[in-house]
């Protein structure tokens, strides 16, 4: 199952610059990179937790449901922004992937931290390693979701049309993320897939960005942030096991 959603994932990844933007092939693709993420973090966390997994995963969807509720009807806690009609379905004005893109990759982001950190690192420097591994997706995400014209910021930023704000929004949900994490899912070494895919995702963003989007920019901003983040992990966790 985990090797059919790997191949899904990694497909869809592929046909995603090469399929017209605003078309409805794209729609479906970023479906299948985020239901595909999702499956393969819940059956590596599955592998490991267990039945706690799947627990902790629902909750960690409905958090992001309803801090995206809240966040596109307040502009707290990242700041003015609107989702448009294009992903579906919506609950509330939210389009339902949103919620689940959240659990697909928070706990890779908690990995990546473990791997860096180490197995003596606290608790709380797990949390804030793992917040700051999430956020670095987001270089990535919200300019590429933006592009694709999945939601827009009405009053523009400082970051590629993307307010600073986001990115402290992010730094703080993912806290929370982390420390559900944190006691939930207890860290059991260094996991290797979930840091393979945190890397996979950033190597496949920057490829995106630099060679087919239009913001080789981003693509260096991400690569700088995400995937200097990614190899660092994957380095040490290959060293550990």
């Amino acid at each position: 199952m985990k090797r059919l959603a790997v191949g899904v994932t990694a497909l869809a990844m592929i046909a995603t610059p090469l399929a017209s933007i605003g078309s409805s092939l794209r729609v479906t693709l970023a479906h299948l990179v985020v239901g595909g993420l999702f499956v393969i973090t819940l059956l590596s966390a599955y592998s490991v937790w267990g039945r706690r997994a799947v627990v902790t995963s629902a909750v960690i969807i409905g958090i992001g449901f309803l801090v995206e509720v809240v966040g596109s009807s307040t502009g707290f806690p990242f700041g003015s922004y609107d989702y448009t009609s294009r992903l579906v379905p919506q609950v509330a004005g939210v389009p339902l992937v949103v919620a689940f893109a959240w659990c697909a990759m928070a706990l890779p982001a908690r990995e990546v931290a473990v791997a860096i950190l180490g197995q003596k690192a606290t608790r709380s420097a797990r949390v804030v390693g793992g917040a700051v591994a999430l956020t670095a997706w987001d270089v990535f995400l919200d300019p590429h979701m933006v592009m694709e014209g999945y939601w827009v910021w009405p009053d523009g930023g400082e970051f590629f049309g993307i307010p600073l704000t986001n990115y402290l929004g992010w730094l703080g949900v993912s806290a929370v993320l982390m420390v559900v994490l944190e006691v939930a899912l207890p860290p059991r070494g260094a996991q290797r897939t979930p840091v393979v895919q945190y890397v996979a995702v950033a190597l496949m963003e920057t490829i995106g960005f630099v060679f087919f989007f239009g913001e080789p920019a981003v693509g260096l901003w991400g690569a700088v942030t995400m995937g200097t983040l990614g190899v660092l992990a994957l380095k040490r966790s290959v060293r550990v096991n």
